[in-house]
């Protein structure tokens, strides 16, 4: 049998390093790799300052050797939109930044050089007896050979863990997805990079000349399983500035997203005597902070210097636990949305920029430098004071005390669980135990999903919240369920949707000269109060960055509410339009809805003709052929395209809009080049040079047509469509989206038409409304759907509770509400390009008219 002195099981960077300290010791050491392609994942590649001297020390320096900027500090950019905060290390200290693949593949060439290396891939360890291990290369017998130390360092589940009985149990609480940014240039090269803002943290740094790593921290909750570019584009594009957006936007279109598991366990367990567990096979935590391989290392040069494994221990326990307990104080600061965060997160903002010695000293923790728990403690203290000043300052002046008090109860238990952790020694609790003693409720955004190891309970007993018996929980939900069901039988919530619909519906009113009640124009107010972004502009969803398309559609609704353009509520938004060059470059619904207020010019917008009504049904642009939502959107632009007959806005109002959306400047507009200008950071998928080509033909033809009477025709057909929209949907249309557009029309022809009187009256079951947050227009209707999944969940419970007599209500509702006979004669759901209903369910209710096939 073939003995060495040690044996490694994972030829990573940790590996690799532990292998060449070993060595240079003058031991013989087999390094063993299962899977030598495994380097190619989104993994660690920004190195602390105690390990790049720890890749010196081991003799393998050349790895870490670039001409590009590297490894000055952290700069991280706040998500209230002020300036970025740098981070530096301390001085004479550098860290660096490499591509993972290109790391390991250097420090495998030095551990393929060194005398005192044995490496062989693919050799997957199969087992440990005692100091036995077991390996296969591909294609050969198994071997067997042994060591009086065998090292585990190939993650966080491996042969090593099995032998000992710690049994992998940490679960994902967030994911990461990674891409790589070509030819762009951060804003302070050199310096690892944080942004704040979007859905998650995002961390970006350089790895090599040409490439920008961009790592973005990705919610459980976010859909990414469809369109998933387009939810990262959405979702991130508000943090990052407008230098990485191109270059973002490309990544993504090419498809290559890396995605990697989030998940935490504290670093207690090390294994035993001949058999140790160093970097991520001891504990792992979240990447932003970049923590795991330089632990790693450290793990690596304590294994030489330590004489025994409690030596050991007792050093890497000491050593760790500081920057250990930042790295999961800071994703909490920098991810968590609860109250009690955020007013520490702002904080953390203000220590940081008021004081050069604790930005210094942040990174020192971090980057395992300083491990003093007594100077750690002191500097969470301070913010922790600080936040809490905040916060009676704040209750105070609002006389909110209660809530203000909760919120500050809430963050001492959090902080309390945070600095006991740091300051508690002791042993762990058996490897596949629950995290939750370990951080306790200092955890909120990586707790609830993540189930790693822990330490015991200190004599005067750490608590969790002691949850409700699974029987009770599951009685009061069904309680609270039941108590939603409305008369009919039916479930119902709100597709809540954004600014855009209530700034419609404003200038809806105003141009069919139907002003608002003054409860409602408070109520639509209140809305754009409530959805306003923090830094005065409007965007598409909460966590969304600033839209020109929704900013300008609100400002110019509270406009024609009688808002001042230098109100509180519109002055930060009119500065934003005036950034932008003004307002030309809004999205195409955007130019249409300005040109019916006569605030856009018709050629600006790029043509929606009604012609293409009169196409062949053949033809694949003829509306028959469209997508439903499509289709009936354009059928009520196309009527109101270009309308010479719309009515004019008041000449000083109109004249005072102008200007605030062009800066004076509105007959001086190259209009025709209007069409094709867009906000970049508005598209996704900008329009292709064919599309803009067939516009520009379309707009020579709309040119060509002198007399607007022409299409008087045209439009009657449409109007059929129209009507017979409305009467099919008992007037309320598919969405208030293109509703509101049917409702204009109607108006142009005859303002006092039924279909239009009854079609207003309908709209209002789009509204729901409060006080809380306004008038509200919900782009969809979900009665149907809603009960389905409620009538499912209380099926699941009925062997264990009573809810026959909701389960019967629901199914009722669902009964009636199935289309049993269409409310039109079928020949005409066919004449205008639908199938007969008959048998469907709709996503609202029967009323809707529209069913789904889900």
């Amino acid at each position: 049998m073939t003995s060495y002195d040690v044996i490694i099981i994972g030829a990573g960077p940790v590996g690799c390093v532990t292998a060449l300290a070993q060595a240079n010791q003058g031991k013989r050491v087999l390094l063993l790799e299962s899977n030598p392609r495994a380097c190619h994942r989104l993994a660690g590649e920004w190195l602390h300052p105690p390990a790049v001297e720890a890749i010196r020390a081991v003799g393998a320096g050349d790895a870490i050797v670039a001409r590009y900027d590297h490894g000055r500090g952290f700069m991280v950019f706040p998500d209230d939109g002020t300036s970025a905060i740098e981070l530096p290390y301390l001085p004479g200290s550098r860290g660096f930044s490499i591509e993972h693949s290109t790391l390991v593949a250097r420090l495998r060439s030095h551990a393929l050089r060194h005398d005192g290396i044995v490496y062989l891939e693919p050799a997957r360890a199969l087992s440990i007896d005692g100091q036995r291990l077991t390996y296969q290369q591909k294609g050969e017998p198994a071997r067997t050979v042994e060591a009086p130390l065998i090292v585990g360092a190939a993650g966080r589940s491996s042969v090593a863990h099995q032998a000992l009985g710690l049994e992998h149990k940490s679960s994902t609480y967030s994911r990461m997805a990674g891409v790589l940014l070509a030819d762009c240039e951060l804003p302070e090269e050199g310096f690892g990079h944080v942004f704040l803002g979007g859905a998650g943290p995002v961390l970006a740094y350089r790895v090599d000349d040409d490439h920008v790593r961009l790592c973005m921290d990705v919610p459980l909750a976010m859909p990414t399983s469809r369109g998933q570019e387009a939810a990262l584009w959405e979702a991130f594009r508000p943090s990052l500035p407008p230098a990485l957006h191109g270059s973002f936007l490309r990544a993504l279109r090419d498809g290559r997203v890396i995605w990697a598991a989030n998940q935490t366990r504290p670093r207690v367990s090390f294994g035993r005597e001949g058999l140790v567990l160093i970097g991520d096979a001891v504990g792992h935590h979240h990447p932003l902070t970049a923590l795991g391989m330089t632990l790693g290392f450290q793990d690596a040069l304590a294994l030489v210097e330590e004489p025994s494994l409690e030596a050991f221990k007792a050093r890497r326990l000491r050593e760790s636990r500081v920057p250990e307990m930042l790295a999961v104080a800071l994703y909490e600061v920098f991810a968590d949305t609860t109250d009690e965060v955020v007013a520490i997160r702002r904080a953390v903002y203000d220590v940081w920029r008021e004081d050069d010695a604790e930005r210094r000293r942040t990174m020192g923790y971090l980057a395992c430098q300083d491990t003093s728990a007594v100077r750690f403690g002191g500097s969470f203290v301070k913010a922790v004071w600080l936040a809490a000043g905040r916060l009676a300052k704040e209750g105070l002046a609002s006389g909110d005390w209660r809530h203000r008090a909760k919120i500050a109860a809430t963050l001492a238990d959090r902080c309390r669980w945070l600095l006991s952790g740091a300051l508690h020694f002791t042993d762990a609790r058996p490897y596949a135990e629950s995290a939750f003693d370990f951080y306790g409720v200092a955890l909120n955004v990586s707790k609830p999903q993540a189930e790693v190891f822990e330490l015991p309970p200190s004599p005067a007993a750490r608590k969790a919240p002691t949850g409700r018996a699974p029987h009770v929980a599951l009685e009061a939900a069904i309680a609270h369920l039941k108590s939603q069901q409305n008369e009919d039988g039916s479930w119902e919530g709100e597709c809540v949707w954004n600014a855009m619909l209530p700034a419609q519906y404003v200038m809806m009113c105003h141009l069919t000269g139907r002003p608002l009640t003054p409860e409602r124009r408070r109520l639509v107010l209140r809305q754009f109060e409530a959805t306003q972004l923090p830094d005065g502009t409007w965007g598409m969803h909460e966590l969304s960055g600033p839209y020109l398309f929704l900013t300008t559609l609100v400002h110019v609704a509270a406009r024609l509410l009688g808002v001042a353009a230098d109100d509180p509520l519109l002055a930060r938004a009119g500065a934003f339009i005036a950034s932008q060059g003004g307002a030309v470059a809004i999205p195409s619904w955007g130019k249409f809805w300005l040109a019916l207020l006569g605030l856009y010019d018709w050629r600006g917008v790029n043509p929606v003709l009604p012609e293409v009504w009169k196409l062949p049904e053949w033809v694949p642009t003829h509306p028959s052929n469209y997508y439903c939502h499509t289709r009936l959107i354009y059928l009520g632009m196309a009527s109101l395209y270009g309308r010479r007959d719309l009515p004019a806005l008041d000449a000083e109002l109109r004249g005072a809009l102008r200007e605030e959306l062009f800066g004076g400047r509105f007959d001086d507009i190259d209009w025709e080049a209007a069409r094709h200008q867009l906000r970049d950071a508005e598209i996704f998928t900008p329009p292709s040079r064919a599309l803009k080509l067939a516009y520009d033909a379309l707009h020579r033809y709309d040119q060509s047509i002198d007399d607007d009477a022409s299409r008087v025709a045209l439009r009657e057909k449409l109007l059929d469509h129209l009507r017979f929209e409305l009467r099919s949907t008992d007037h309320t249309c598919i969405s208030p989206v293109n509703g509101m557009l049917n409702l204009l029309t109607l108006w142009l022809h005859d303002p006092t038409d039924p279909d239009f009187l009854r079609g207003l009256e309908r709209l209002e079951g789009w509204i729901w409304e409060d006080e809380a947050e306004g008038t509200r227009i919900a782009g969809a209707r979900s009665a149907t759907w809603d009960t389905a999944f409620a009538v499912q969940a209380l099926t699941a419970a009925s062997s264990h509770f009573d809810v026959l007599g909701a389960l019967e209500a629901g199914d009722a509702f669902l009964r009636d509400n199935q289309i049993r006979q269409p409310v039109r004669p079928v020949e005409e759901y066919h004449q205008h390009y639908r199938i007969d209903p008959t048998g469907g369910s709709t996503f609202a209710a029967r009323w809707h008219g529209w069913p789904v096939s889900d």
